[in-house]
């Protein structure tokens, strides 16, 4: 998938997402949690493979450990999505420096 299939597919299946109600704060700038967010992405998506969802032309698929180097510059400034590779859950990041994690139906 090219990024601009990833970006489409993860805007139609957002509709189909059974989002958590409560948001988790992880902070901005330099009070962003990395130890809250490696937990979270680790807990979440158990080693898999991500995507990145971020526009139509920067969007693509990266290992497991490479979360935080492709992230990193996104956190608390940008929204964005990480979903998994099957695209059945996903994290919703918000530049507001909430996030809020989510199950396809």
């Amino acid at each position: 998938m090219d990024s601009r299939e990833m970006y489409k597919a993860a805007e139609h299946l957002g509709s189909l997402v059974i989002w958590e109600k409560d948001w988790i704060h992880f902070g901005t700038g330099d009070g962003i949690k990395f130890d809250l967010l490696k937990k979270l992405f680790e807990d979440f998506f158990t080693g898999e493979d991500f995507l990145f969802i971020h526009g139509r032309t920067n969007s693509g698929e990266y290992k497991n450990e490479d979360f935080f180097s492709i992230t990193e510059q996104f956190l608390g400034t940008e929204n964005f999505e990480i979903w998994s590779v099957k695209m059945d859950k996903a994290i919703m990041f918000n530049k507001i420096g909430i996030l809020l994690l989510g199950r396809k139906k």
